[in-house]
């Protein structure tokens, strides 16, 4: 398991999805309307069925509002 950081400047809908570095979208984490503030959200390396992942790199894709930032993991077993 993996903990995410973020903080959000204003109100805003933020996503978080999990992608492979071809960017096959494997998980959404956060989907919702956030007020101001610093959140964490944990991953821990299953997809949206509820599979393991294998081990690798992968990209967290976080958007609020009209900002995107993308947070590099690798992901060992």
């Amino acid at each position: 398991t993996t903990t995410l950081s973020y903080s959000i400047d204003k109100s805003s809908l933020v996503s978080m999805t999990v992608f492979t570095i071809t960017g096959q979208r494997v998980k959404q984490l956060v989907n919702a309307r956030q007020q101001q503030g610093v959140y964490s959200v944990n991953w821990n390396g299953l997809d949206e069925r509820g599979q393991t992942v294998g081990s690798g790199f992968y990209l967290a894709v976080l958007r609020a509002g009209n900002q995107q930032k993308v947070i590099k993991m690798n992901l060992v077993k």
